[in-house]
């Protein structure tokens, strides 16, 4: 991901970061750089990091991605840090810089 060159980052969530005892998922984000042009090709290697599907079957997690600051990103981030059952109560999130 790093050789890419896409991303600013990449945040961690999903049921391992719980307390079950047997977590079953992982969900990334993936935060594109200020500036990212989406109208340019993507090299194949750069398009299998951001292909839901491809991570899916090549990693068996879900990916999002968006551009870091924008509206979507912050609503995932938002998204990530709900505790399922408790509406007021917010978790941290594991933030990896790249």
């Amino acid at each position: 991901m790093a050789r890419s060159e896409l991303f600013a980052s990449l945040i961690v969530d999903g049921s391992y970061v719980t307390a079950k005892p047997s977590p079953n998922d992982i969900d990334v984000l993936l935060s594109l750089r200020l500036g990212h042009d989406y109208t340019r090709d993507l090299n194949m290697s750069d398009y299998a990091l951001v292909s839901r599907p491809l991570v899916r079957k090549q990693f068996g997690f879900d990916v999002l991605v968006a551009t870091e600051g924008s509206p979507a990103y912050e609503e995932y981030v938002q998204f990530f840090a709900r505790v399922r059952g408790l509406p007021d109560l917010r978790k941290g999130l594991l933030r990896i810089a790249l």
